[in-house]
């Protein structure tokens, strides 16, 4: 019976129980190396989120709905301060008339 070339070199297929051994020092290390591991990943959340918003963004800007929205003008009060201003007072009212927004919603003071 042939052996396999490993087995004939001398070779153990066993694992060596040293090997898979941490001993003290090393372990301290490897709890550091996983802190630091953690701390990345925690500083990427930010960047995720962002690159997340960022494909949202390209994903929608298509839908655009504002042809289902009807305008919407609120009642705006416009306050006139006239003091000594008999001069300019009349054409600062026609201007103000002549805005492109519905009179229902604006008042003029």
């Amino acid at each position: 019976m042939a052996l396999h070339p490993r087995e004939a070199s001398g070779v153990s297929w066993r694992r060596d129980p040293r090997v898979w051994s941490i001993d003290p020092c090393s372990r301290s290390q490897l709890g550091r190396k996983w802190l630091l591991v953690a701390l990345v990943v925690l500083a990427a959340v930010p960047l995720l989120v962002a690159l997340y918003q960022f494909v949202l963004i390209t994903l929608f800007y298509r839908h655009n709905h504002y042809d289902e929205c009807a305008p919407f003008f609120p009642r705006t009060a416009i306050l006139l301060p006239a003091w000594n201003e008999a001069a300019v007072i009349g054409t600062s009212i026609d201007r103000l008339m002549l805005l492109d927004y519905p009179m229902d919603s604006l008042r003029i003071y």
